[in-house]
């Protein structure tokens, strides 16, 4: 029994099936998903039922009890997800569109640190829902916002309203619903749920409940994408300095054309 406990703890495998006597174990931990556990439940008292076994089922790793679906996660991710979002945009097109990419990549990264203090300071001392590591949910919470802020702000540069559309689209909608942290990634279709994997919201749900459920064990590959997400948002925005692509909402200079306001008419009228 402490081999299958050691293997779900350590994120080897999801549940375990122990033979033992008068009854069977069902080792499963809910901290992996409540949804995903119930099926699994049900499936197995389904074909010990047949087989005329007696099942019993030991919850290794239960989720906290003001948290009993395991949603506190999901809400972590999206509260730290859409005001980036929103953040990059206003960034770009409002009270930092006349700064320099350097300058909007120094206030991504204050602002990263300082979203993901306030949303770590909720979630753990103040309600109580995500406990026991607050420097890693912080840590991941930091990563996160300056991941989805700066690709935000560089598709928003680069493509305007429309790169970013987007990104808000494949950041929240898509990839919330693709993580499959809520159902279970062997719930949703495969190829759905590799593209979840691959996107911020699908890697930081599993190093968020890894981190805080499971001792950290299997962070790695979410912290690597998330790793790949900033740097590729931070190189796209440094890059603007380089090529100079226009702020969204400004208008081109065309050579030789006179700016409004100036040339033989304006000095007339003055």
């Amino acid at each position: 029994m402490q081999a299958a406990r050691n293997a779900i703890l350590e994120r080897e495998v999801n549940a375990a099936l122990v033979p033992a006597t008068p009854r069977h174990v069902l080792a499963v931990a809910t901290a992996n998903g409540s949804a995903a556990t119930n099926a699994t439940v049900a499936d197995a008292t389904a074909v010990a039922r047949a087989d005329g076994m007696q099942l019993a089922v030991q919850n290794v790793r239960p989720l906290p009890p003001n948290d009993p679906q395991g949603l506190s996660q999901v809400f972590f991710v999206i509260a730290l997800l859409a005001p980036s979002l929103v953040f990059a945009n206003l960034l770009v097109t409002r009270f930092g569109k006349v700064m320099h990419p350097f300058g909007q990549l120094l206030a991504i990264a204050a602002y990263a640190v300082l979203v993901a203090a306030v949303a770590t300071a909720l979630a753990d001392p103040a309600i109580g829902a995500l406990t026991g590591a607050p420097w890693g949910l912080f840590g991941i919470g930091t990563l996160l916002a300056f991941a989805a802020t700066a690709t935000a702000a560089a598709a928003a540069r680069w493509a305007g309203g429309l790169g970013y559309l987007l990104v808000f689209l494949l950041f929240i909608p898509v990839g919330v619903a693709s993580s499959g942290t809520t159902l279970g990634p062997h719930m949703i279709a495969p190829w759905y749920a590799d593209l979840g994997k691959a996107l911020p919201a699908g890697s930081a749900l599993p190093a968020i409940q890894n981190t805080v459920y499971f001792d950290g064990n299997a962070i790695t590959t979410p912290l690597l994408i998330l790793s790949a997400w900033a740097l590729a948002g931070a190189v796209a925005l440094a890059l603007v300095a380089v090529f100079h692509p226009p702020t969204p909402g400004s208008r081109r200079q065309h050579p030789g054309r006179p700016a409004a306001g100036s040339g033989p008419a304006a000095d007339a009228r003055t």
